[in-house]
């Protein structure tokens, strides 16, 4: 990426140079205009330089015409394509690729500088850049108050197809808070309109959230069907990188079952795709997707090289969220193949990358994986130190699903220690909260969780009631927890036959 822009077109197309400098009268922009030249053709970064000094001439001038009131000459300088090698459509823009790079405190304040400044076109686009990075940075609740001013927006000029798209980035939003049902009614409210504007194409991503909001509700049968609907429109369009979405989200559905060679098959047929096109940000999904489809096969060398070649990839393209999220995922490989000194490196080397750009959601993913680690490692303390980390940010997210997740952990870290009432409180909030947004999959767990320590504290009726209950839910999602029920539902009615006698 060492030529990122061509500084001669842009001062063409600015309509600036030198000569025209000499002849204007003194003042603020003579001086600006000035410093524009100066930064478009003296600024030479080393070849060495990241992505933002080697922008920073671009930047710089970006704010000098602001500096001027230029609006139009300074929207056209955050919609500069960039030369990157990145091939995927419209995302080669200045201002997209600062957040591909992580710099979103950049980005967010490019944004804010032209927003209001100009039309309604230009604001829309503002405003829905910053909802995609609020939403990045876990700032959600900020995230849905920008769409929400962006569909009142939207409502006003009567625009249909941009209000299906908002309502699609609401419905997104909600799933990331584990409010799975309101994520589904705006899914289907922007799918009822794609219907009644008959936008087939995006009638297949609504298709596609909804089947991934089932997903989530361990509704696999429902996902399954929204997400071959969202193929068959793919495939109608003959468009290859649109169907290798489709298919990737059909992929996760499938290990979410368990049923991992399936997955595997599709994300090879993914994976072609993206080759082909030198999508790299696809390539990296269908990677890393695959990685944990082979890790849970137990075939853990395979995982491990996917996942290295997605991390290179994610390097590569300077992708800093990629990066971050392939480190956790070769932490989880690694984990689950008892490596687990390689396994603490890369999630600590996840949780800095995810801290340095603010993916906070990430970063409760590499906590919640250095949890986990600490405590196959019989390091209770600190695999309670890291679950509390994760916990309270989850709950400044308003992340329900990850609250659950880290209560969860925490109430089976507290049982090893012997605090049996400090680990019955966490287990039941969790309860409370699987429940509550219907995460069925976090809900067997915690029931199996309670039913080790009622039985461990000598209840045996309420440790048969809640294996029980945990044992009808995994074989309703046919889980493999279905068989470590079994085995402890046996070993509890066991004991309860050997005290009756």
């Amino acid at each position: 990426m060492s030529n990122l822009y061509y500084h001669e077109s842009i001062l063409a197309e600015l309509g600036i140079s030198s000569d025209t400098v000499k002849i204007m009268k003194q003042g603020l922009k003579r001086t600006s205009y000035r410093a524009i030249v100066n930064w478009l053709t003296k600024y030479k970064p080393n070849a060495d330089a990241s992505n933002l000094e080697k922008v920073k001439g671009l930047l710089e001038t970006f704010y000098h015409l602001c500096q001027v009131e230029e609006w139009h000459k300074a929207k056209s300088i955050i919609f500069t394509q960039l030369n990157t090698n990145i091939n995927i459509q419209n995302t080669n823009e200045l201002y997209w690729q600062l957040g591909i790079w992580g710099n979103f405190s950049q980005q967010i304040r490019l944004l804010n500088q032209i927003l209001n400044k100009l039309d309604n076109e230009t604001d829309l686009i503002c405003l829905n850049m910053l909802g995609i990075t609020n939403r990045k940075l876990g700032n959600y609740q900020k995230a849905i108050e920008i769409f929400e001013r962006t569909l009142s927006i939207i409502r006003q000029i009567r625009d249909q197809k941009k209000e299906a798209a908002v309502l699609c980035n609401l419905g997104n939003l909600y799933r990331d808070l584990g409010e799975f049902q309101k994520a589904i009614e705006f899914h289907s409210q922007s799918l009822s309109i794609c219907r009644e504007i008959k936008d087939l194409r995006r009638q297949g991503i609504c298709f596609g959230n909804l089947g991934i909001a089932y997903r989530d509700l361990c509704q696999y049968s429902e996902a399954i069907k929204l997400q071959q609907k969202y193929l068959e429109i793919a495939r109608s369009f003959k468009d290859e990188q649109y169907e290798s979405i489709a298919l990737n989200d059909l992929g996760v559905t499938y290990v979410s079952m368990g049923e991992y060679k399936k997955s595997i098959e599709i994300y090879e047929k993914c994976l072609v795709i993206s080759q082909k096109y030198k999508d790299r940000r696809q390539e990296i999904f269908c990677l890393s997707n695959m990685a944990l489809a082979y890790s849970y096969m137990g075939k853990f060398s395979q995982a491990i090289n996917l996942q290295k070649k997605a991390l290179s990839f994610a390097k590569e393209i300077e992708d800093k969220r990629s990066e971050g999220n392939a480190l956790i995922g070769l932490g989880i490989a690694y984990h689950q193949a008892k490596e687990y000194v390689e396994a603490t490196k890369n999630y600590k080397s996840g949780l800095e990358i995810t801290r340095g750009i603010k993916n906070l959601s990430g970063e409760i993913e590499a906590l919640i994986g250095l949890g986990n680690i600490t405590y196959s490692l019989g390091k209770y303390e600190e695999s309670i130190a890291h679950n509390r980390q994760a916990l309270e940010i989850a709950r400044n997210l308003k992340n329900l699903r990850q609250e659950a997740i880290t209560l969860k952990n925490l109430g089976r870290t507290y049982h090893c220690l012997g605090n049996y009432n400090q680990a019955l409180e966490y287990l039941q909030t969790s309860l409370t909260i699987a429940i509550k947004i219907l995460d069925r999959g976090t809900e067997v767990e915690v029931r199996k969780s309670l039913a080790e320590l009622h039985h461990k504290t000598n209840q045996p009726k309420l440790a048969r009631e809640e294996c029980e209950q945990a044992l009808q839910i995994a074989r309703e999602l046919n889980t493999p927890l279905v068989q470590e029920c079994e085995a402890l539902l046996q070993k509890i009615e066991n004991e309860e036959v050997n005290q009756s006698e």
